[in-house]
């Protein structure tokens, strides 16, 4: 998530030198997480589009949906996306929990999420692209 442009500007100084300097200037991009569009690459990866899949959900599948999506932070030591999300439902009203819990259940239907261990869940990496895709994809295949 490095919104960082790297200029270098080379300047001739006498008797032959050189000197170089490395500039930073920040970028005008926001912040975004990529999003399947349902298409196949050339690679013959498929993709899941996410905007229609979000726009089909019921209230509880949203529910579900959001606090997993909210949940994904950055980690500046690995500079990445960390797409295994801990859900703390004992902060979640009686009726929240049993919406989550609906709406997990037909999510993981979908195959749009599943759950990595007790409290940890993760979105499918072919809608919510990761960073390093290979790796997250490769964690969602051996759940």
């Amino acid at each position: 998530m490095d919104n960082q442009i790297i200029s270098t500007v080379s300047l001739k100084l006498a008797n032959n030198e050189e000197a170089v300097i490395s500039v930073k200037k920040k970028s005008h991009k926001p912040g975004f997480i990529m999003v399947g569009n349902g298409k196949t690459n050339k690679k013959g990866v498929d993709s899941i589009d996410l905007l229609i899949e979000v726009a089909d959900m019921s209230s509880n599948e949203k529910l579900c949906f959001f606090l997993i999506k909210d949940g994904v932070i950055f980690d500046p030591w690995d500079n990445r996306l960390i797409y295994q999300v801990r859900i703390d439902t004992s902060k979640l009203t009686k009726s929240q929990k049993s919406k989550f819990s609906n709406g997990f259940n037909k999510l993981k239907d979908k195959d749009l999420v599943k759950r990595v261990s007790r409290g940890v869940y993760m979105i499918n990496p072919n809608a919510l692209i990761p960073n390093d895709y290979v790796r997250e994809l490769h964690i969602w295949e051996t759940i």
